[in-house]
């Protein structure tokens, strides 16, 4: 419905727009519904063909980080949707950009265990060992989760990179270990697997003189 220009300056003519209840038979709007004056926002901006807006703000590192922000944004949003359900946030800027370079991050880090495998299987001509060399990953990060929870920090982007090396750094280790175990296997084939690993592991973590 488009209002006439000479009509589009009285908000009179709105509120008696006749409105068809049935057939032939019209009624004014202001007799069904009540109007009150306000100011009314410059432009109406949709999100996914839903009202929205968007909230913008700097902080200060000194005094709390965009992850800390953004958790206490979250906290305040479960309190509102609590109260109204229809009201949803989506969450971008600095936070978008870091979840997708961990995305991406994580992708590259999936070829790259793909790619690592493959010259596992090709160099030990077996399954089970590229296996075994790769399930050291897991402890690796899981030592990495009680470090920064002892030390307080956030999983940050950087730290994730920094979880990549040392995926690479646990993997030549491993691969060392298990090359040294065959080494002293074949030196001792009548030796019990318990003490062969327990000197293979003490020989490699004492550190030697070259």
């Amino acid at each position: 419905m488009r209002f006439d220009d000479r009509d589009k300056s009285d908000f009179g003519s709105f509120t008696r727009t006749p409105l068809l209840i049935r057939r032939n038979a019209f009624i004014p709007l202001n007799k069904i519904a009540d109007f009150s004056g306000g100011e009314a926002p410059s432009t109406i901006k949709s999100y996914n063909h839903m009202r929205s807006i968007t909230i913008t703000a700097d902080t200060d590192p000194k005094r709390i980080s965009s992850a800390r922000l953004n958790m206490d944004a979250r906290s305040m949003l479960r309190d509102l949707s609590s109260r109204f359900p229809d009201v949803t946030a989506v969450f971008g800027g600095e936070e978008k950009a870091t979840r997708d370079s961990l995305q991406s991050l994580a992708f590259a880090m999936l070829l790259a265990l793909l790619g690592i495998f493959a010259t596992l299987v090709f160099m030990f001509r077996s399954f089970a060992r590229p296996f075994l060399v790769l399930s050291t990953i897991p402890l690796g990060i899981i030592g990495v989760l009680y470090a920064f929870t002892i030390t307080g920090r956030p999983l940050s982007f950087m730290a994730f990179i920094g979880v990549v090396g040392l995926s690479g750094v646990v993997i030549n280790s491993s691969i060392i270990l298990l090359d040294h175990i065959e080494e002293l296997r074949e030196g001792n084939p009548g030796m019990e697997l318990t003490e062969l690993l327990v000197r293979a592991s003490s020989g490699r973590l004492r550190a030697r003189r070259v």
